[in-house]
């Protein structure tokens, strides 16, 4: 039962796999995560453009949106990831 209801929603899936990330990324926040995990700490912290993508995905299938119909935190994303790759 449980199968089919995530096959039948698979916006559950990406929610809860971005939910997992955050989570991730939450947990190792701390400065003394920080400072066990390294250089590898900014490594995984990379993972929340991950996230936020897989957010904007899980909204759009959540509301079952037509491609035309963006929501604006997701405007908002792309503007802030265009800033970010001019800015290097």
């Amino acid at each position: 039962l449980l199968a089919r209801e995530l096959v039948k929603r698979p916006y559950i899936v990406v929610g809860s796999l971005a939910l997992l990330i955050l989570i991730a990324l939450g947990v190792t926040s701390t400065q003394k995560w920080q400072r066990r995990l390294g250089r590898r700490w900014k490594q995984l912290h990379k993972l929340v453009y991950i996230a936020a993508v897989l957010v904007l995905v899980h909204f759009v299938w959540q509301i079952k949106a037509g491609v035309g119909v963006v929501p604006w935190y997701a405007l908002i994303f792309i503007l802030l990831m265009l800033l970010r790759t001019k800015a290097r």
